[in-house]
């Protein structure tokens, strides 16, 4: 080795240790990751569509046939006595459709021999029985009257009938409703007891109109009038003492 090579590695031998002493330059700060892209907003489910009514709830041509009885009317009713009518009452009547014309709701209101008389019913025709079905309650008696039956071919007929009351007495009833026209209709009752054969035993006649009906002439008797105020004394106020 020539002297030359031996003072470069004398060199390179004192430079090393220097050159390992030396702190390690500090690493450069890692860059911050990028956000992460937000998730993608999931789309509502849309609500489920309201269900439609299944058929046989819709109103049909049976319920149309109801609508000839919308309106005010007034009504005569006369009970049977010895095979003969005799008016006993008279009512203003009014029907209207209710529940999207599903169903009548029917009010009577007048005098029955006398005494104030107030009916309120119902008439509608089930899908499901194909049956028209009606139901009242009235100012005369407790009993809820619940008739079913069918109109005739020509349209001009309803019967009713079911379990019912006649003057406190059970039995079997029978309603009988002519579309006589437009403007008019009859209804005729029937009654059957126990162990009895059927009799008529009232019949009513509607007439297209709201008329006052005919009310007793007693009528007024009771009817209580508002008590009148009592009128502002006019006097002159005492002195005080």
């Amino acid at each position: 080795m020539n002297r030359l090579s031996v003072l470069l590695l004398a060199a390179g031998l004192a430079i090393a240790p220097f050159a390992l002493a030396q702190p390690a330059a500090p690493a450069k700060p890692a860059k911050p990751a990028a956000p992460a892209a937000p998730a993608p907003t999931a789309t509502p489910a849309k609500p489920a569509e309201a269900e439609k009514a299944p058929e046989g709830d819709k109103p049909g041509e049976a319920h149309k046939w109801m609508g000839q009885f919308v309106g005010d009317w007034t009504v005569t009713f006369s009970a049977m006595a010895d095979g003969k009518a005799k008016e006993v009452a008279t009512a203003e009547f009014s029907a209207k459709y209710v529940m999207g014309e599903k169903f009548l709701h029917m009010e009577w209101d007048g005098r029955w021999q006398g005494q104030f008389y107030r009916q309120i019913g119902s008439l509608g025709y089930c899908n499901a029985h194909k049956q028209y079905e009606y139901s009242a309650i009235s100012s005369r008696g407790t009993a809820t009257e619940f008739l079913t039956g069918s109109v005739s071919s020509d349209g001009k007929v309803l019967t009713l009938s079911g379990d019912g009351v006649h003057d406190g007495t059970k039995g079997k009833l029978r309603a009988v409703v002519t579309v006589v026209s437009k403007d008019k209709v009859t209804d005729e009752f029937f009654f059957t007891a126990a162990g009895g054969k059927e009799a008529k035993v009232m019949e009513a006649t509607y007439t297209r109109g709201k008329g006052e009906a005919k009310k007793d002439k007693d009528e007024k008797k009771d009817e209580k009038k508002p008590a009148e105020a009592p009128k502002p004394s006019t006097g002159t106020p005492a002195k005080p003492r």
